[in-house]
């Protein structure tokens, strides 16, 4: 993970789905600054490292659950 890496934000699922767009802006030792597009304009969050999926790992994951369940 680089700045500037788009990434999810995947905390709890039922509030936000299956996971929140993204991009790093910052990286730190145990953490990340992400930004987040909002219709009032860009928010920026410090979240911990564990609540970040890569975009690409992100996508492999759905569509992996989509091959195994058999729908799309």
């Amino acid at each position: 993970m680089d700045i500037g890496s788009p990434v999810y934000f995947v905390t709890d699922h039922k509030t936000t789905g299956a996971g929140v767009p993204a991009v790093v802006c910052g990286l730190f030792e145990r953490s990340a600054r992400i930004a987040i597009e909002r219709e009032e304009g860009t928010k920026t969050f410090d979240v911990p490292l564990w609540d970040l999926l890569s975009a690409r790992a992100y996508t492999r994951r759905s569509c992996a659950f989509v091959t195994a369940s058999g729908k799309r």
